[in-house]
This record gives structure tokens, sequence and C-alpha cells, in this order.
């Protein structure tokens, strides 16, 4: 969704009479302005997909820890360990919250692995903070979906330049 969001800024560039080369240099700036951070339902899928190892994959579904994930340029990126699904979504928000602080919000975007009243939750508890802007939700790719599994959210927000 974090390119998604991106594409969608650079469309309304384009809209706004950006000429070509300046809509490229803006798309290639909002790289660093993106921040998506996503929350399995469990780390089952993580192991599956070889992205957490066996181990410490048990004792993370024996102790009910819920990680809270970081994709940035590509890389995922532990934040936090979370110890239920509420906390793992607070947990979601105010990293979202501190790097949207002190800077205008172009965009934010939810998407779900099978998870429609999820996302519609986490849209209601950010409406009040953003209520200007519009939340978009979808589904996530197939990608997503297979390294994270069913029941995932993934929460992204685009900073203005």
């Amino acid at each position: 969704l974090g390119l998604g969001l991106q594409v969608l800024a650079a469309a309304e560039d384009l809209a706004a009479g950006y000429d070509v080369d300046a809509v490229l240099e803006r798309a290639y700036a909002r790289v660093n302005h993106v921040l998506a951070i996503t929350v399995p339902e469990s780390v089952r899928f993580l192991r599956l997909s070889g992205r957490l190892k066996l181990l410490p994959g048990m004792i993370a579904s024996f102790f009910g820890i819920i990680p809270v994930l970081s994709i940035q340029r590509g890389s995922v990126v532990l934040l936090e360990r979370a110890r239920s699904h509420e906390a793992a979504l607070d947990t979601m928000i105010r990293h979202i919250q501190n790097f949207v602080a002190d800077h205008h919000v172009h965009s934010l975007g939810i998407s779900h692995t099978q998870a429609p009243a999820l996302a519609e939750q986490l849209k209601r508890r950010l409406q009040p903070e953003f209520p200007a802007l519009p939340l978009l939700i979808n589904d996530a790719g197939p990608v997503l979906a297979v390294h994270i599994g069913p029941g995932a959210i993934a929460l992204t927000a685009l900073r203005e330049l």
C-alpha cells in the first residue's frame, strides 16, 4: 500500500501541473516519507515462510507474543513485541503517530489479509485523530499474505514532502 499511496500522490502532482521531471523527483523523495507497520494474527506464517526461525517462533507462540513489524525500503524490521493483539494495534498506532508528528500527513492506508472487520475497527480508531484524511482500506497483496498469513493488518502513512 505504501507504493500505492506514493503513486496516488504522483498522480495528484501531475494533476496540479507539475512537469514529468518534477513529478519523478517528488516521487523519489517520497520514499523516505512512507512508513508501513504490520501486525500478524500469529507468528505461524512468519515461521512457515522462513522470516522467523523455528525456536524463536515456538517461544513467541508459547508466550502469545505478537510482533509489530515495520516494512521500510523492502526490509522487515521488528519494532516491538506485544502481549496481546490489542496492545499490538496500540503500538502500531503509536509508531505511526510518532512518524507523522510535526509533519502534514498526505494519506493513510490500511491493508488486511482476510480481516475486513479488523480494518474497519482500526479505521474507526484513527478517524478522530485524522478527521480530514480519507483512510483507504484494501486487501493486502499475495506476497504479504503469504508471509504474514490471514488475519493480519497493516497501517501505512505517507507524509507530505
